[in-house]
């Protein structure tokens, strides 16, 4: 138990004193770090990085106060929806990456 502890308090203290390297510069990913422990921000860093490179949007339609986006995934060869909700600034995907595993997926990003 004591050797829990002691992992689980070096963690912490790297977490609030230590700064997790930075790949793409976006503002999204700043956020991450800053937000999420750094084992985390490690998956959320890796769906900002897909982001760019596999998926791309492929209609979007508003309709009254949400924006749906249709986002193709050529890395999964799928297509996904993502629902904005403008006015409280909250998203969802079809792929529940966010509800599952409480991280943004790549087709919000």
């Amino acid at each position: 138990m004591d050797q829990q502890r002691h992992t689980q308090k070096k963690i912490e203290n790297c977490n609030r004193h230590t700064f997790p390297i930075i790949s793409t510069h976006l503002a999204i990913e700043v956020h991450g770090a800053q937000v999420y422990s750094h084992r985390v921000f490690e998956e959320f860093q890796e769906e900002v990085k897909y982001s760019i490179g596999t998926c791309k949007s492929r209609g979007f339609t508003e309709c009254d106060s949400l924006e749906v986006t249709t986002v193709r995934d050529a890395n999964r060869d799928r297509n996904y929806e993502v629902t904005y909700w403008p006015d409280t600034l909250k998203a969802t995907c079809s792929c529940r990456m966010l509800e599952r595993k409480g991280i943004l997926c790549r087709h919000v990003i």
